[in-house]
């Protein structure tokens, strides 16, 4: 607002010099003319002359002042010009300042989100993994062997969802004989709290003296039991069993899974 005020003063300044100074020229003018006009009733042989020299004399002082009014308004206008700029740049400069400030901010804004965004990822995943964990159906076993050579693995569901699609496959192998023999059993369901007996092969059996049933062999066991959750998990138990011949005692020599 100074700016434009200093401008528009210099603007009035400019606009009344060239008109009192027209004025003056108008006078001096009027005073001219007379004078020629007496000298030419006074002296007629001289009149040409002087009225030549008047008029050369009122043409230059009009292009003189029309020069220097042109030059007046063309320094007031660059002036003009040259505020404007200023003031230009300082809006421009104060646009760049404030776009800076906000890109910053928005950066950090961004970067909290990826970070919110990330945290709410890995607490999703987390309370996602927790569930499945806590409702997942979860298969133990407890094999053993009948009076009649069968051999049996129970399978009984701790877990809070039933396991679906149970498959027991492996291989019995006769210690001191030369029998393997290879099996599968499939789909089985086992409840939640609830038990299956699933016969995975016989035993050759005999009887000793006191007639109690007795394993011509010894046995181990390859198992693997493999079963879906509620959630559609694969889970999967290994085991390696001993049959011990004379007392049908089943010990669990190895688990994994």
């Amino acid at each position: 607002m100074r700016c434009l005020l200093v401008v528009i003063l210099c603007l009035s300044g400019v606009l009344q010099s060239p008109k009192q100074h027209a004025g003056n020229k108008r006078n001096a003018k009027s005073q001219i003319d007379k004078t020629a006009v007496d000298r030419s009733i006074s002296d007629p042989s001289k009149a040409p002359e002087t009225q030549i020299n008047t008029n050369n004399y009122q043409n230059s002082d009009g292009n003189e002042t029309v020069k220097k009014i042109s030059d007046a308004l063309l320094a007031v206008f660059t002036l003009a010009l040259v505020v404007v700029s200023v003031l230009q740049w300082r809006v421009l400069r104060g646009h760049e300042r404030w776009m800076e400030k906000h890109d910053a901010k928005l950066e950090q804004l961004a970067e909290a989100a990826n970070k919110n965004a990330e945290a709410a990822r890995m607490n999703a995943e987390t309370a996602e993994k927790s569930l499945r964990l806590t409702y997942a159906a979860s298969l133990g076993i407890e094999p053993f062997i009948s009076a009649a050579g069968e051999i049996i693995v129970e399978l009984k569901n701790y877990g809070r969802t039933a396991a679906c699609n149970v498959t027991l496959l492996g291989d019995l192998t006769e210690i001191g004989g030369n029998k393997v023999t290879p099996f599968r059993v499939e789909p089985l369901i086992v409840p939640i709290d609830a038990t299956v007996n699933a016969r995975i092969g016989n035993a050759e059996m005999r009887r000793d003296s006191y007639g109690q049933p007795r394993m011509v062999y010894g046995l181990r066991c390859n198992l693997n039991v493999i079963y879906e959750d509620f959630f559609k998990d694969s889970h999967m138990r290994s085991y390696v069993l001993a049959f011990d011949r004379d007392s049908l005692k089943v010990t669990v020599e190895k688990e994994s899974g």
